[in-house]
C-alpha cells in the first residue's frame, strides 16, 4: 500500500514514479488497479499517462497468464487423452 498512497502525494513526481513502479510490478499490482484508475484522471499530464500505461501492462500481464494457463490446460488434456488411450 506505500505505492497506492505515493499515488496521492502532492508531488507529481513522486505520483508519476508510483504508477511506474506499479506497471514495472504488473499483474502482481492487481491491488492497485483502482487507486491507478483514479490517478488516470490526475490533473498532471505526466502522471495520468504513467497511470494509464501501468494499467495497460498489469492487463496485458494478465492475459498473457491466462492464455499460458489455457494452454497448459491443453496440453495436460492432450495428455490426459493420450493416456486414456494407451490404457483403454
Amino acid at each position: 500500500p506505500v505505492l497506492i498512497t505515493a499515488l496521492k502525494d502532492k508531488d507529481e513526481y513522486i505520483r508519476s514514479t508510483a504508477a511506474n513502479v506499479l506497471g514495472e510490478i504488473g499483474s502482481d499490482a492487481s491491488y492497485a488497479v483502482a487507486a491507478l484508475n483514479d490517478a488516470a484522471k490526475d490533473e498532471n499530464l505526466n502522471v495520468r499517462s504513467a497511470a494509464t500505461t501501468a494499467l495497460v501492462e498489469i492487463e496485458k500481464q494478465k492475459k498473457s497468464e491466462q492464455e499460458n494457463f489455457a494452454r497448459e490446460l491443453n496440453v495436460l488434456g492432450v495428455f490426459t487423452d493420450y493416456v486414456g488411450t494407451l490404457l483403454g
